[in-house]
């Protein structure tokens, strides 16, 4: 994020960029403001971190994350902060699912002069929201309390000898 914070446009100016302590992002008149957070959080106050949010910006390198989960990115479906993703990733094949692809951004746009504007109109895009909205249902049914206890009752009674994994199925529909 030290790109971001280092810009010093008009569009800069605009942002406040949260980050933990450890980033040591120093703010500078004219560029991003920059909110420095402990770097352990309580529960509480990283979900009211991200509900506050509106963005979050995740530049992760591709080849570790080409295969590879993020929580973190989960989290932001989930609480509805649009997420901004490094082309190449898991994550960006999961936004392109849900036609989100302007919220994909190759490792070059990250250090465009204009990366502080671009994540401001993606912000303002009320089509972009809307379909975050979609695939914030579609995470928080397959990702959600219910699916999550359907697939261990699932995986409890394949462990127990059940292995007709079509029977388990529709012991599951059935309740």
């Amino acid at each position: 994020m030290r790109f971001l914070a280092q810009r010093t446009d008009d569009a800069a100016a605009q942002l406040t960029l949260v980050a933990a302590e450890a980033a040591a992002l120093t703010p500078h008149t004219g560029r991003c403001q920059v909110q420095a957070l402990d770097n352990s959080l309580p529960r509480w106050r990283y979900v009211q971190q991200f509900t506050a949010s509106d963005v979050i910006v995740l530049p992760y390198d591709p080849p570790r994350y080409a295969e590879s989960t993020s929580g973190i990115f989960v989290e932001s479906i989930v609480f509805g902060t649009m997420p901004i993703v490094t082309a190449n990733t898991w994550m960006a094949y999961e936004l392109s699912k849900y036609q989100l692809t302007d919220l994909v951004l190759s490792l070059d746009e990250w250090r465009q002069p204009d990366i502080a504007a671009r994540l401001l109109s993606c912000a303002r895009q009320p089509q972009l929201w809307q379909r975050l909205e979609t695939m914030r249902q579609h995470y928080l049914h397959q990702h959600g309390e219910q699916a999550y206890a359907a697939a261990m009752r699932q995986m409890w009674a394949i462990s127990n000898g059940q292995r007709d994994t079509a029977a388990v199925q529709s012991q599951e529909g059935a309740q």
